[in-house]
């Protein structure tokens, strides 16, 4: 009866170490598990770590990208604001010597036409006298037949009493050839003046000479337009 009682109470003593073994395995496997999700969530963590990490990398230099473009534009406006300084300043002096120019040459018109006035003051008898001497001339020499007979009208005329006369008239009057030349009818001089003005026929080949020396290169076109109207080149048929 001990004896029976003994091995009941080995085997109900190696049926709970069974048991209790058990137990220990299933909660070593329990940790075990535990531990693996653990690990996995730790690892999760570690990535979106390093992925705030990088992130936040990138960030940063997104700001020091932004803040270098930031800064290059503030360089650039500082420049368009001293060139726009600049450009005001250049009008700026460019408009007072304008206007320093448009004042000289008023004074300068002013001047100009008081002088006029003067001189037309100083000599406006000396107009009339020409102007009445120009018929006195033509009416003197138109009854004269020959040259010597002009000569003698022309240097009585000069000589009249009262008449004064400067001293390149005096002189001229004294020159005998240059007595003939003015008396001459028709004028020579007349004649080669109205010939050089006004000569009957001129080249193209003289226009385009005229046409190359004139300094607004822009009126050359229209130029030679006009010489093509009032002198078109002959087509050959």
């Amino acid at each position: 009866s001990f004896q029976r009682d003994q091995l009941r109470r080995e085997e109900d003593a190696k049926l709970n170490f069974q048991r209790y073994t058990k137990e220990v395995e299933r909660q070593l496997k329990d940790t075990q598990h535990q531990c693996n999700i653990l690990k996995q969530e730790h690892t999760l963590d570690q990535s979106r770590i390093k992925f705030l990490e990088d992130g936040q990398q990138e960030d940063r230099q997104r700001i020091k990208d932004l803040e270098d473009k930031q800064q290059q534009d503030s360089s650039r406006i500082q420049d368009l604001e001293s060139s726009l300084l600049e450009e005001k300043k250049l009008r700026a002096e460019e408009k007072e010597a304008s206007d320093k120019e448009k004042e000289a040459s008023e004074k300068e018109k002013s001047y100009m036409l008081m002088r006029i006035e003067e001189i037309e003051d100083e000599h406006i008898e000396t107009a009339g006298w020409v102007s009445g001497a120009s018929f006195l001339w033509r009416e003197a020499l138109s009854s004269s037949q020959t040259t010597p007979e002009c000569v003698q009208a022309a240097k009585k005329l000069l000589n009249a009493p009262g008449l004064s006369l400067d001293a390149a008239t005096k002189k001229f009057a004294l020159s005998d050839s240059g007595m003939n030349i003015v008396v001459q009818r028709p004028s020579v001089i007349c004649d080669m003046g109205d010939s050089a003005a006004h000569p009957k026929h001129v080249s193209r080949e003289a226009f385009k000479k005229i046409i190359s020396r004139h300094a607004v290169t822009a009126n050359h076109d229209r130029l030679h337009a006009i010489l093509e109207l009032v002198d078109p080149v002959t087509q050959s048929t």
